[in-house]
Formats: structure tokens, C-alpha cells, sequence
């Protein structure tokens, strides 16, 4: 896992931020948003939003801040969890196994447009996962749900509740990792889908 030092600490003697070089300008959009990123990044390995939520939140490669790795903890006890947390909870450790692992990238604009959230593996069959590993949720489409005052670690926490929210929840281990092509095919269907809104059902798929 990438440290909060490793965002934090290592910067350049340029003002736009971590390993970019002092000679090269970014466009503004993207000083904008790499600020905002390790910012907020900050702020959760500072703050205590880890062990708050129940995530941990890396970045794998310290040369690159716009793409996150998220991991699920299902570490609560019965008298705190859902059942479907619990349930959850069972598998993983049934397969020694620390969480469900998600992949989180930024867009250019950021905090304008969502990040693009989409599931690594396990899979989790629930009606709001699409079989490639993209999401059915509002908060991703900034047309609808996402608005800028939002942080990368709020969105997350609404997508585990949505997916907890439901009671019949299961992981799938046979799919090892899904790849953001897959999920970004689920993500163009999805929208597509909800162009006017999200009032109508999602097609299982």
C-alpha cells in the first residue's frame, strides 16, 4: 500500500504537484485536480477515515495519484453488521482473504466528473454490479448524482451501502479480477440506460 508520506513527502520543487517535472506545465484542469486528489488523499490516511469506514485506499503507483486502489474490510461484529456484511465477512475469511478490492480513477476534470469506480474481484453478484465489474449507481454520473463537493472516500462508503442494502449478496471467487475495459463497457451501457434518470429499473446483466 502506498503510505500518506509516499504522497505527501516527495514532492517537487514545482507547485503542481508529485512527481511532476518543474519543466513540464500541466494543463489547469489537470493542477486542479491532481491537487484535489492528494489533498483528499491525504486527508484519509491523516485523519483516521480508514479505520472510520472500513476501506483501506493505496496508490499503486506513487508516480501516478489518479488511479486509487480501495479494498472493503468486513471486520464488524455481529452486533454492529448487517447480515449481509456478515455474510460477506463469512467468505472472505473463509478464503483468508482481507476484503473486496476496487479500483478507483480520476478523471482530467476532477472534481467536475465522478472518479470511475469499478469492482477488481471478488465479484459480487448483486443487482447493482454488472457482470464486467461496472456499477448502477447515481452518485457516479455527474448528470445525476455526482456533484464536486463530494470526496473520493463519500463515494465509496455510498456504493457499500447500496450493495449492502440488498439481502441476497454473494461472491463469486472464480473471477479472480475484472479488468476497467470490462467495466467501463458496463459503465457506457449503464448510462445509456439512464440517460433521462435514474427512475427506471436496470436490466439484470
Amino acid at each position: 500500500m502506498a503510505s500518506s508520506a509516499a504522497v505527501g513527502v516527495k514532492r517537487p520543487a514545482s507547485p503542481s504537484g508529485p512527481g511532476a517535472p518543474a519543466a513540464k506545465a500541466r494543463a489547469p484542469s489537470q493542477s486542479i485536480a491532481t491537487g484535489r486528489i492528494i489533498k483528499e488523499f491525504q486527508h484519509i490516511k491523516n485523519q483516521g477515515i480508514e479505520a472510520e469506514v472500513g476501506m483501506t485506499f493505496s496508490i499503486p503507483d506513487e508516480s501516478n495519484c489518479m488511479v486509487w486502489e480501495v479494498v472493503w474490510k468486513y471486520e464488524l461484529d455481529a452486533l454492529q453488521a448487517s447480515e449481509t456484511h456478515l455474510r460477506i465477512q463469512e467468505q472472505l475469511r473463509e478464503r483468508g482473504m482481507e476484503g473486496v478490492r476496487l479500483g478507483m480513477i480520476f478523471p482530467e476534470d476532477y472534481p467536475g466528473n465522478a472518479p470511475f469506480v469499478y469492482l477488481k474481484g471478488p465479484h459480487i453478484y448483486c443487482p447493482i454490479v454488472f457482470g464486467g465489474g461496472g456499477f448502477c449507481a447515481e452518485t457516479l454520473s455527474a448528470n445525476f448524482g455526482w456533484t464536486p463537493v463530494m470526496r473520493a472516500y463519500m463515494l465509496q462508503v455510498s456504493l457499500r451501502a447500496l450493495v449492502e442494502n440488498y439481502s441476497r449478496v454473494e461472491l463469486d471467487f472464480s473471477v479472480k479480477e475484472h479488468s476497467e475495459k470490462s467495466a467501463r463497457t458496463n459503465q457506457e451501457r449503464i448510462f445509456d440506460i439512464h440517460k433521462k434518470g435514474w427512475g427506471s429499473r436496470v436490466a439484470k446483466s
